[in-house]
Formats: C-alpha cells, sequence, structure tokens
C-alpha cells in the first residue's frame, strides 16, 4: 500500500495521497476545528469560495464533488451557459436591472426539478447527522433587480455557480447508492423516472446521467478535499468511496501527528517521506477556464413549453454537430497551417499584444520574458523593480505625474467579446480604476504596466460598487417551508 502512496511536502507541510499526483493549485488556509459544543464549523457558505479544492468540513461532504471544469451543454445545462459578456440583463420599470426574464423563467425551472431529483435520490439514504445541503440558486438573488448591469451580472453569474452545489450534492446520493446499493438493487435513474407522484421523463434523466451530475467517470474531474490528519470526521467512511470514484483526496501531517486509526494508512514512512516529491504551490487556475464557462455562439437550446423537463423531441438532444466526410478527410498540411487570424480584431498598436493572442496567452507569455529578465537583472535594476512592487501593493491610483502605464482589457462586441488590451491615458485612468478590484488589476513591475482585466475574477466586486452591500448579492438565508 505504502507504495502507491505520493508524499509532497513544501516549506516544511507534509501532505500524501493515494490518487493525486500533485498538490491542488491553490491551498486555502488551514481551518478552525469542528466545535461539538456550537455544532459548527467555519466552512464557506458562499458557493463561489467552493469551486476550487478546500479542506474537509464536518457539514459539507459534498465539497468534493464540485466538479473542475463543469461544461453547460446539453438538454439540462445548457441554459446556464454564459459569460459575463453574454449573460441577457433587462431593465425594470423602477430603473433597475435584473436577469432577462425568459433566461430567469429556464432557471428557475431547472432549479425546482434539481430540487426535486435531491429530494428523490436522498430518500431513504444516510447522510451524516451534522450535514448541510448547498443553498438554492434563488439565494444568491438572480430573481432580483439590482442597482446597475454590472451588480446584476455578477449577482446572475454567482447565482449560476449555485447550480453546481445543488448537482453537487445529487452527485453524492448517487453515488453512495451506487458504492452502497439497496436491496431493491434499483438505480438512481429507475428512482427518478418511477415515481409514483412525478414521474420524470426517461429521456431527461438520460440527458443528467450524461452531465457532470450523473457522471462518475474520469471524463469528470472533481476538486476533490484536503484533510487534517489532526482531526476526524463522521463521514470518514465516505472517503473510502471517494477514493473508488477517483475523487483526489490529500492529508494534510501538521508537526508531531501521530497516525490515528482512521488516516493511518496514509501515513507516510521514513522512505516515503525520503522519496518525497517537492513541488510549489499556486499553479495558474485559467481565469473563466476553470469554471468551465463556454463560449458557443447559441448556447440557448430549444425547448419545449409543453414539457416542463424540457425533453427535445430532435435525434440529437446534445445539439452536437454531425461532421461531414469531407472534414474527416481533412489532409494532415492543412490541419499544420498556419491559423486564420481573420476572426480576430487588429491589436491596438503598442498594447504589447499579439494579433489573436487572449488576455491569458498573453500573461503566460509576459511571465516567460519576465523570468528571462529576471536572470539578467542587475542588483541596481532589481531593486527598482522591487521598490515598484511595494508601492503598489495598496494598489493605489496613479497620478498623472507618474510614469506607470495603466492598460484595460476591453471585450469587442463584434469579435464576440474578445478582449483587446487598450492603453488608457493618464486623464481617463481615474474614470477606470474604480471598476476594478485587487483581483483585477494585476501590477508588472519590470515593464511599470497595470491591466485591467475583468476576465480575472468575473464575478467580484469592483472598488467603486458601494451602492449595495454584500446582502444584496449575498442576503441571510430565507426561512421558507418545506416543499409538498
Amino acid at each position: 500500500m505504502n507504495r502507491r502512496l505520493h508524499v509532497f511536502t513544501h516549506e516544511g507541510q507534509r501532505f500524501t495521497s493515494f490518487n493525486a499526483s500533485s498538490l491542488p493549485a491553490v491551498i486555502p488556509p488551514i481551518p478552525r476545528p469542528w466545535n461539538p459544543q456550537l455544532e459548527s464549523d467555519s466552512s464557506p457558505e458562499n458557493i463561489k469560495d467552493v469551486l476550487t479544492t478546500q479542506w474537509a468540513y464536518e457539514t459539507r461532504p459534498w465539497f468534493p464533488l464540485i466538479p473542475t471544469n463543469p461544461v453547460f451543454d446539453g438538454a439540462v445545462f445548457s441554459c446556464l451557459n454564459h459569460s459575463f459578456y453574454s449573460i441577457p440583463i433587462e431593465s425594470t420599470p423602477d430603473g433597475r436591472h435584473i436577469l432577462r426574464g425568459d433566461v430567469r423563467q429556464q432557471w428557475e425551472t431547472l432549479e425546482q426539478k434539481l430540487l426535486w431529483c435531491q429530494g428523490r435520490l436522498a430518500a431513504n439514504m444516510h447522510f451524516p447527522w451534522y450535514g448541510q445541503c448547498p443553498r438554492a440558486p434563488r439565494d444568491y438573488g438572480y430573481l432580483r433587480s439590482h442597482v446597475d448591469v454590472t451588480l446584476a451580472k455578477k449577482v446572475a453569474l454567482r447565482s449560476r455557480d449555485a447550480f453546481l452545489g445543488i448537482s453537487a450534492i445529487c452527485t453524492y446520493f448517487i453515488m453512495t447508492r451506487r458504492y452502497r446499493p439497496h436491496k431493491e438493487s434499483s438505480t438512481w435513474t429507475d428512482l427518478l423516472t418511477n415515481d409514483a407522484r412525478c414521474p420524470i421523463p426517461s429521456t431527461w434523466v438520460t440527458e443528467l446521467s450524461r452531465t457532470f451530475l450523473g457522471d462518475l467517470t474520469d471524463s469528470v474531474p472533481r476538486t476533490g478535499m484536503i484533510i487534517n490528519a489532526a482531526y476526524g470526521l463522521s463521514w470518514d467512511t465516505d472517503v473510502v468511496m471517494f477514493e473508488h470514484f477517483r475523487v483526489p483526496i490529500w492529508v494534510f501531517w501538521p508537526p508531531n501527528v501521530l497516525p490515528n486509526k482512521t488516516w493511518n494508512r496514509y501515513f507516510p514512512s521514513a522512505e516515503d517521506i525520503a522519496a518525497a516529491t517537492h513541488t510549489s504551490w499556486g499553479g495558474s487556475q485559467g481565469g473563466n477556464n476553470q469554471r468551465g464557462i463556454r463560449s458557443d455562439d447559441n448556447p440557448w437550446g430549444a425547448q419545449s413549453s409543453d414539457d416542463p423537463w424540457g425533453t427535445q423531441s430532435n435525434d440529437n438532444p446534445w445539439g452536437a454537430q454531425s461532421q461531414s466526410n469531407d472534414s474527416e478527410q481533412t489532409p494532415a498540411s492543412a490541419v499544420q497551417s498556419q491559423p486564420d487570424l481573420s476572426c480576430f480584431p487588429l491589436p491596438n498598436r503598442n498594447s504589447g499584444q499579439r494579433h489573436g493572442e487572449d488576455w491569458e496567452a498573453f500573461f503566460a507569455r509576459r511571465a516567460m520574458q519576465n523570468k528571462k529578465k529576471e536572470e539578467k537583472e542587475t542588483p541596481s535594476h532589481k531593486q527598482a523593480r522591487l521598490s515598484r512592487e511595494r508601492s503598489a501593493e495598496n494598489h493605489r491610483i496613479p497620478g498623472k505625474s507618474s510614469t506607470i502605464q495603466v492598460f484595460e482589457w476591453q471585450p469587442q462586441d463584434d469579435y464576440n467579446g474578445f478582449m483587446l488590451r487598450t492603453h488608457i491615458t493618464k486623464a481617463g485612468v481615474e474614470g477606470v480604476w474604480g471598476d476594478y478590484n485587487k483581483c483585477t488589476r494585476i501590477f508588472d513591475s519590470f515593464s511599470n504596466q497595470w491591466d485591467l482585466c475583468l476576465a480575472l475574477d468575473p464575478t467580484s466586486m469592483p472598488d467603486g460598487d458601494d451602492r449595495e452591500d454584500d446582502d444584496d448579492i449575498m442576503p441571510p438565508l430565507p426561512k421558507t417551508a418545506p416543499l409538498d
């Protein structure tokens, strides 16, 4: 068993895993332990905080099952396939802004369907005593109006991400039924389609089984979880189940913690420690791609208004385009030819952006260039650069006498939202600076330039948006009556 144990060390901290070959890209801070007196832990309430790998929490056994790259397509989830630039917002009679009516209706219908599935899948199933279900998407505000378009879009996207929460707990119950089957041996799909009160169309359930909610294969990578070896979990038997379905599990070993019965098999031997893999933190998250937001030109699949489950009558409900024989016989020389850049706008002069280069590729290329510059940097140049970095830490707006340049990544409507790096004049910096925050501003000390890029964190709140408080984005959990 120990021969398959992977050991990772970084700055004196040690992790082990049987099914992960590297550490997560981002390790969140170690949370406070479960408080049995208060029956609470420090698990995050906001769905945005759990879209990446989290620690194991007593109240959230479904956290590890959040998909890392959810694809919003097909008959079930296509209505969620939107980015910050494509999500439709409309005005209300009182001058506020809200998610467009048809999309609200589709989201509300999908939410009701998934909550119904959650209830049926949970029937007669074990769930941890202190376990808590995720908040419903409507609790995040997509049904409410807001003071401006930007805030309405961010609230809508955060609500969209909440569908991943209720999908994850449905996955949890599906996984449990697969791993610990009941005597009646009915499948989870049969459970949904054969319900006497509300039988769900088999075609819709089949489509659901092909999504990140019902697909338990390796084709749907999940965030996994980090376990603190100093503490146990009331649902520690689920860890074996997660490993069976190849959900990544890491165990953190604080100093002077001895192996106990629960995590004994994860305890590294002296040989394991000697051969430990040294790795670094903070791998690239990939911006929007981390959440798997797709940029299809037509993300909206037509749904029948007569069927509340949205089953489609066409032979191919996934909307996949068939490939012709010509495309299958494309010669290799054509595949290896230069890419067609005619669908991309020309970059702005002196922006440093290449033709067809998106913001992620630009930042990656610049990071490689900076690494080469650092290798040849003189002590005096390094001192000056580090001084610029320290001055930029507070994100103070550059003054008109400053030599710092500011660039804003602006989406081009005529090119499907492709972003161009655009230089902002000193007079114009004040007008755009407050539209961003510390998550969406990047300072490059080598070039002495700021980049303002909303795509770095589309759902974050800009510094200048102080007209509505956090309760408008994340209101207190409402008290609702149980559904009949």
